[in-house]
């Protein structure tokens, strides 16, 4: 990611933006946090990554889980990641 923003976006359950992040792990802390209704997106209104609450675990049991179903989304979408 050369410059510009962090492409993941953090929303409360409210549709609120709350957040941009680099890396799947820290979306996914905030996505925990901020509980069921949160959601990860592959940019503001790109491909949704993470939706707590509908999701086989909750972000807050697994943060590395959560992480990894976001890598695999991502990498399924087409982007990439260049940082871990």
């Amino acid at each position: 990611m050369a410059g510009g923003a962090p492409i993941l976006k953090v929303y409360s359950p409210y549709g609120r933006y709350v957040a941009s992040c680099k890396h799947c792990i820290d979306a996914a802390v905030l996505a925990g946090f901020y509980g069921v209704g949160a959601q990860v997106r592959l940019g503001h209104k790109g491909v949704v990554l993470w939706y707590e609450g509908r999701e086989h675990i909750s972000a807050n049991e697994s943060f590395d889980g959560a992480a990894s179903v976001m890598l695999e989304r991502w990498q399924a979408a087409g982007a990439k990641e260049d940082t871990k």
